[in-house]
């Protein structure tokens, strides 16, 4: 995460890799992540979820494969939450960013860039 001031920049590493399962606390799908940002670089961006989440760009954003479907996600770390269940994600682009890894109840990169 990158937190600014007038004088200096902290980088915060984010919570979540590549191959991680989370689930989204204002949506509630659950998801795999493909690639993490470390903040959301656009100009003078403010994003209102709702009436009681306003969203702050500097912190790390999430490219997400939701499961169950064949939708993409782009959301903030704060709005999500690791997911310790061992089922597995099924989404039709996964062979594409990842593959299974048992031991570990996780996703691997497949180290194709997109």
């Amino acid at each position: 995460m990158i937190h600014t001031t007038d004088s200096e920049i902290i980088l915060v590493e984010p919570n979540f890799d590549i191959g991680d399962i989370v689930v989204h606390t204002l949506y509630h799908f659950r998801a795999v992540v493909v690639d993490v940002d470390s903040h959301f670089d656009a100009d003078d961006f403010t994003f209102i979820a709702d009436d009681t989440v306003q969203i702050r760009r500097d912190q790390p954003w999430y490219r997400l494969l939701i499961d169950d479907g064949d939708d993409l996600s782009y959301a903030p770390e704060c709005l999500l939450v690791a997911d310790d269940s061992a089922h597995p994600i099924r989404h039709p682009m996964l062979p594409n960013y990842l593959v299974a890894n048992k031991e570990q109840g996780r996703y691997i990169s497949t180290n194709i860039r997109h």
